[in-house]
């Protein structure tokens, strides 16, 4: 986000606010919301702008914006309608780094594993 002057990031979330509260009855995708706030590009690289703009407004204006996870990366967004939601949204969210966390501490242990039973094939 740094490359990005503030004033472009806070014309972005001023977009994507409004777009989410024009769209209240679906999520919204990230590449709907990259062409209302004119982002161009590769469609992953508009897609990353989208999440960081959606990031920003969350963690550093507040703003409850909500996005979903799945197979895609790209199940849309949408803001909180109480604090329920967001309660719930943000549960989810920790619950989903637990269980990252978990895999990155398997996967090194399983290299850790392997690296040593080729050291003990080398070793003979």
């Amino acid at each position: 986000m740094a490359e990005r002057s503030d004033s472009t990031l806070n014309e972005r979330v001023k977009v994507l606010l409004s777009t989410l509260a024009r769209v209240s009855n679906r999520p919204v995708t990230a590449i709907e919301l990259a062409e209302a706030m004119n982002i161009t590009g590769t469609h992953e690289s508009r897609r990353r702008r989208v999440r960081e703009t959606a990031r920003y407004a969350r963690e550093c204006l507040g703003h409850r914006v909500c996005a979903g996870s799945g197979a895609s990366d790209d199940c849309g967004y949408w803001m909180a309608r109480d604090a329920d939601e967001w309660a719930s949204y943000l549960e989810a969210a920790r619950n989903g780094a637990r269980f990252r966390f978990a895999g990155i501490a398997r996967a090194k242990r399983a290299v850790v594993e392997r690296m040593g039973k080729q050291q003990r094939l080398f070793a003979q």
